[in-house]
């Protein structure tokens, strides 16, 4: 029947623990990588080739303190007229 063949037993079972460990982390980056990818959470739109709005980039960019409100304004106005 089975026998018990000491630590020879262990050591496989260790190796086995840390390739599962290694494939299950696997698994997990690319899920993440997949997620952060279609929804554009990098910093990238990549959702369907949609840009973002000229008029969010601008409202984000006064939001940080990039412009002031008399830039923000014109160039606000500058998009009404445009489009």
């Amino acid at each position: 029947m089975w026998q018990w063949h000491g630590a020879a037993d262990w050591g496989a079972m260790g190796l086995w623990m840390v390739i599962w460990a290694v494939v299950v982390v696997l698994v997990v980056a690319l899920i993440a990588w997949l997620v952060a990818r279609v929804t554009g959470t990098d910093g990238r739109s990549r959702g369907g080739g949609r840009e973002d709005d000229p008029a969010e980039i601008l409202a984000r960019r006064f939001a940080r303190g990039e412009i002031d409100t008399e830039e923000f304004e014109q160039r606000t106005e500058a998009l009404r007229r445009r489009g």
